[in-house]
């Protein structure tokens, strides 16, 4: 590394895009402007504005742009796991599905999905913050163990959150399901924002997972 990338590489990374690298060097400059530019606002697209759904079985260049979406929603919220990868399958065992929100050309929000095994409904308004801000229900029902469509993670692009996109992914979700709303789980724990999404959609107990 050069003198001048090291010197750089003291300031730390991004705080906006994770991007660690040379200020002042013109070809990390030059790099740093494009990635910074989709972390702030969104990945660019072709696609119009609207909502997608991306399988493993979905044309190469869709799932990449569901797994950058995915890769994005990864470095903000410090999970240790991509939420999806771009993989061609022609057997999926858990039928995963994925929802992008697309507005201004640009990729905004992601939904992943899978079917899983559930076992209980919760009570939204007996979630509670533990550990690591990770919120979990104290009043659960147990009902006979089915396998159900689960939503893994929602994510919104930072300058688009609170206009309904998040809500917005779980109706089109439920569309191409054929599922109303109140049918589809969720993973838990939650983040306050999950817990929040669904006293929105007027619900008072969820499926978890």
């Amino acid at each position: 590394m050069s003198g001048d990338a090291a010197r750089g590489n003291e300031h730390g990374p991004c705080p906006d895009c994770g991007l660690l690298y040379a200020r002042g060097y013109a070809p990390d400059e030059r790099y740093h402007r494009r990635v910074h530019d989709d972390a702030v606002n969104g990945h660019r697209t072709k696609l119009g504005d609207g909502f997608y759904a991306v399988t493993h079985e979905t044309v190469m260049p869709l799932q990449k742009l569901a797994q950058a979406a995915a890769s994005a929603a990864r470095w903000e919220t410090k999970y240790d796991f991509s939420s999806f990868t771009a993989i061609k399958k022609s057997v999926d065992e858990y039928d995963t599905i994925v929802m992008l929100c697309v507005k201004d050309r640009r990729v905004c929000g992601l939904l992943v999905s899978r079917q899983r095994e559930c076992k209980y409904t919760a009570n939204l308004n007996s979630f509670q913050l533990g550990d690591f801000d990770y919120w979990r229900p104290t009043e659960c029902i147990e009902v006979k163990p089915h396998t159900r469509r689960a939503v893994d993670m929602i994510w919104v692009l930072k300058k688009h959150r609170r206009q309904g996109l998040a809500k917005g992914l779980i109706e089109a979700l439920a569309k191409h399901c054929k599922l109303r709303v109140e049918d589809i789980a969720h993973m838990i724990p939650f983040r306050e924002e999950a817990v929040h999404l669904w006293k929105a959609l007027k619900l008072s107990t969820i499926y978890v997972v």
